[in-house]
Parts: C-alpha cells; sequence; structure tokens
C-alpha cells in the first residue's frame, strides 16, 4: 500500500472522529464489556502495549463501543 493510500485512508477516518467522540451517550447500559486488544506501540522502541476497549449493550439490545 502507497503512503498516499494510508493518507487518504486517514484523513477520511479522521473527518468522523470528533463526531464520534462528541456523540451523546445513553443514560442506561445494562451491560457493558471491557477488554483489550494487544498492540505494537512504537515509543521509541516498538513494544506490545495494551488498548482497552470499552462496548456496551442497550436495552434495546444494540451495541455500542463506549470508547478506546
Amino acid at each position: 500500500m502507497s503512503r498516499q493510500t494510508i493518507s487518504t485512508i486517514t484523513d477520511k477516518v479522521l473527518e468522523g472522529k470528533a463526531e464520534w467522540q462528541n456523540r451523546p451517550l445513553g443514560a442506561v447500559h445494562p451491560v457493558v464489556f471491557i477488554d483489550a486488544i494487544h498492540v505494537k506501540i512504537r515509543d521509541g522502541a516498538v513494544a506490545n502495549g495494551p488498548t482497552y476497549v470499552a462496548l456496551a449493550v442497550t436495552a434495546e439490545g444494540r451495541r455500542n463501543i463506549l470508547g478506546l
């Protein structure tokens, strides 16, 4: 994949990022799952680090990612 393709994809994702982060959440989430995905992180050196995921299920049964 070229650098331009990656930049184009990143730009498209960033357009919706602020909207997703500022969306209103429901007041009640009867079920909340918290898990971690281990990914390689570059901070001077490459190391495995966790990215925590909070997933909720609404009273209507819809899944909603609360945050990463």
